[in-house]
């Protein structure tokens, strides 16, 4: 799979993903015109939809961050790009996720890191799980 890199007021972290959604989703109206009882006999009437334009764009991502991992992060240690990617949120605003050399402006919608327990002979290791709502700053 292919790296993501988060960037903030200077900060880098890249995140090894394991899997990546890109998922849309609009908010369409629906308008179904009702019948009279004397017309049910010749089924529903179709269903109008209105399509406003009015589409989200996400993306949904799993993968980890790890001592040592990623070219020009900020921190190499996992602890500290553990604690960059809770400021990037924490601190408000949007910030920048680069998937195949093009950037996305957004925020996290929702972000999980669980600890990995693994041999102390190993690097520490950080399993991340997050919804990326691309958007902008208003």
């Amino acid at each position: 799979m292919k790296d993501i890199v988060l960037t903030k007021n200077g900060v880098q972290v890249t995140i090894a993903t394991t899997k990546i959604e890109k998922v849309r989703s609009k908010k369409l109206s629906k308008i179904t015109q009702p019948k009279s009882s004397a017309q049910w006999s010749g089924g529903s009437n179709a269903t109008k939809i209105v399509d406003l334009l009015r589409i989200e764009k996400r993306y949904n991502i799993d993968g980890y961050i790890e001592s040592d991992y990623g070219t020009g992060d900020t921190n190499s240690d996992a602890v500290d790009k553990k604690t960059n990617i809770e400021s990037m949120d924490d601190t408000g605003g949007v910030f920048t996720l680069n998937e195949n050399d093009e950037n996305f402006s957004g925020a996290f919608e929702k972000l999980t890191i669980s600890n990995v327990t693994r041999d102390e002979a190993t690097t520490t290791q950080f399993f991340i799980k997050f919804t990326f709502l691309i958007g902008e700053n208003i």
